[in-house]
């Protein structure tokens, strides 16, 4: 359906989109009020995100950071058919990191940083561009913070797929 004049629908400039919209009445039986509501179909959009994990450490796998970096096993760290152009992000479980912040890398490129906590376990993540992950095998290394060693665990990563 086409839409009526020029004049843009306030979900279309909200979603950027300049797809043919019909909105068509759908009623709400709440209680004992009714009401019209206008629900907004979008006609010829078709829009599928695909994501997929890799677990680089499980949580059984308590790994010390201590005088050396932690860098990832060759194989570990795989995200095949990962979508460049999306976003992604790593999930950790850290404990004992007091003092200073640890720098995260992918692929020797800086992706963010775990910060000091209390001690505890905490669940921290580092959000990244997709396009720092290699279609394929990836490294991923934490640096190790002098006289504060810390452990690491449950590290995930999530990242958007290609669909094809």
């Amino acid at each position: 359906m086409a839409r009526q004049g020029k004049r843009k629908n306030a979900i279309d400039v909200a979603c950027g989109r300049g797809a043919p919209i019909v909105a068509r009445p759908l009623i709400i039986l709440s209680g004992e009020a009714i009401a019209p509501v206008f629900v907004a179909i979008f006609e010829d959009i078709t829009m599928a995100v695909v994501g997929d994990f890799t677990t680089i450490l499980a949580d059984t796998q308590d790994t010390e950071v201590l005088g050396q970096d932690f860098t990832s096993a060759p194989g570990d760290f795989n995200t095949e058919g990962s979508h460049a152009p999306g976003s992604a992000y790593i999930s950790f479980m850290v404990q004992g990191l007091t003092t200073n912040s640890a720098n995260v890398f992918v692929n020797d490129k800086h992706a963010g940083a775990l910060l000091p906590n209390d001690g505890h376990w905490t669940t921290q993540t580092v959000t990244l561009k997709g396009s720092l992950l290699d279609n394929g095998d990836n490294v991923l290394r934490v640096s190790h913070v002098a006289g504060d060693p810390f452990l690491i665990r449950s590290v995930i990563c999530h990242f958007k797929q290609d669909v094809n």
